[in-house]
């Protein structure tokens, strides 16, 4: 990092800090965000009120620091504050090490060379100290009892997995640290952690399927290769579709274990167990014999409650928590398309960041965006989530099993039936009030295809279906925005 850019990090972050305390005291967070779950809630859901948050809120780099919300901090409200570090521009994949009390995180171009790891502590004014300036990607604590050890890899590219970087550490005492890596594995950059029994590395980056190391064996296995059968000619294909926010299990029993999302199905493809699903639909919890433990499909209740211009929401940024094997985090990545004249606008922003109990499968939502317009400047990226662990806890020894699904009713969000009275099913438009105009959109946002009736239901012809992305639907009373799903 050059001298210049570091004067002019520091004289940014002096500017704004004399400006957050003399002008906007209040100002503490500068986000469009509120804390949805109190304290209470909290304790209920997690078993104690001592967890920490922390995420990255801003829609660049220009504009992206990391916030986090300490949940045990003595306040007069029930909702603890949402905290900005402010002196984490460009901050980006924060992580809280298995103590609780330290975060480190990216800066510089995401993917690219020039990242570097940083550490801080939970405080506002906290001045950043710089690990490894260059090639150190996606940092994450161990798990494990002992040295606290930071990870990261030298690359962030296609094939990294297969000789491409190293993973790397370096041990911690608060916050100084040894001065040279430990090579943890030599033949590969392996981003998604290193188990609770510091044997096993995982990976998902570019590449179309997960990856596990046994760092005891140097086997490197590969899952997420599915068995799928063609719908239209009957056949079986192996599938191999791409995989994404991959992080290794925080089990003190099932340490062979990663979690991570696809890219979805691809059309008129089925799985004999798990059937169909989207592009970030599900989060999967799999282990090296490719046995898939549990899937935790984006629920209908956790939709926003205002629909009317949502293209599609999803999971994102699934992350295990560092220290605690029931618990996860992912942020809601929301689809929205904002009609103007005759085109549409869409933008893709996570506007909530939830809490999942993998045990359980229930969720809680920790903070949503309250601003959602076109203009919005929120975007609640990279959650990373820390809760302390009874002295007493005991593992089950039996939640991961390969039969622990049983436990788990998923649902698939379905929102193209979810209006009260206007449907659509397929190519068929079914209303509860006469409609006046049907209005079709391509991919580009253009209008394609438009028509003014009187009828309550109308059929779009097929030669026209193939070349449909929305429809907007007029009565009398309303207008309908919905997403087309082309199965033709």
């Amino acid at each position: 990092m050059s001298s210049k850019f570091i004067k002019i990090f520091y004289i940014a972050f002096i500017l704004e800090f004399f400006f957050n305390t003399f002008f906007s005291p209040k100002s503490y967070a500068q986000i469009q965000a509120k804390v949805i779950a109190d304290k209470n809630k909290i304790t209920s859901f997690f078993g104690t009120n001592k967890v920490k948050l922390v995420f990255t809120n801003g829609i660049d780099s220009l504009n992206r620091y990391l916030y986090y919300i300490d949940y045990s901090e003595t306040t007069d409200s029930l909702y603890p504050k949402i905290h900005k570090i402010l002196a984490s521009i460009g901050a980006f994949f924060p992580s809280i090490s298995n103590d609780g009390n330290i975060i480190a995180y990216n800066t510089g171009n995401e993917g690219q060379a020039n990242v570097s790891t940083w550490l801080c502590s939970f405080n506002e004014n906290t001045i950043p100290v710089c690990v490894r300036n260059g090639n150190a990607h996606e940092p994450r604590f161990s798990k494990g009892p002992g040295a606290t050890l930071l990870l990261y890899t030298t690359t962030w590219q296609s094939g990294d997995w297969d000789n491409g970087g190293q993973t790397l550490a370096r041990v911690l005492f608060g916050f100084d640290f040894t001065t040279s890596d430990t090579i943890i594995y030599k033949n590969g950059s392996f981003h998604c952690g290193l188990s609770y029994n510091n044997r096993y590395l995982a990976t998902t980056q570019f590449e179309p399927n997960p990856r596990i190391v046994d760092l005891k064996t140097n086997n490197v296995f590969t899952l997420h290769s599915l068995s799928c059968k063609n719908k239209t000619t009957n056949v079986d294909t192996i599938i191999n579709p791409q995989c994404c926010n991959g992080s290794i299990s925080s089990s003190r029993i099932f340490t062979n274990v990663m979690m991570y999302m696809d890219f979805g199905l691809p059309i008129r493809y089925v799985h004999p167990i798990l059937g169909t699903w989207g592009f970030h639909q599900r989060i999967f919890i799999v282990n090296t014999n490719g046995e898939f433990l549990k899937w935790f499909d984006f629920p209908d209740s956790l939709y926003p409650s205002n629909r009317d211009n949502i293209n599609a929401c999803c999971w994102t940024y699934c992350e295990w928590a560092v220290n605690h094997p029931y618990f996860a985090v992912a942020s809601n990545l929301t689809s929205r398309y904002f009609v103007v004249d005759s085109n549409y606008t869409i933008t893709n922003y996570c506007e909530d960041i939830y809490g999942i109990n993998l045990k359980s499968g229930s969720y809680i939502k920790l903070i949503e965006s309250t601003d959602n317009s076109l203009k919005t400047n929120t975007h609640l990226q990279w959650p990373y989530i820390w809760i302390e662990v009874p002295q007493n806890f005991i593992e089950d020894s039996t939640w991961l099993l390969p039969n622990a699904q049983g436990l788990i009713k998923p649902k698939k969000a379905d929102f193209g039936n979810d209006y009260k009275n206007i449907y659509l099913k397929r190519n068929l438009i079914i209303s509860k009030e006469p409609i006046t105009k049907i209005i079709c959109y391509n991919l580009l946002g253009n209008i394609s295809w438009e028509k003014e009736i009187y009828a309550f239901t109308f059929q779009i012809p097929l030669n026209i279906s193939q070349n449909v992305y929305l429809i907007k639907v007029i009565t009398k009373r309303e207008v309908i925005l919905k997403k087309y799903i082309n199965y033709f």
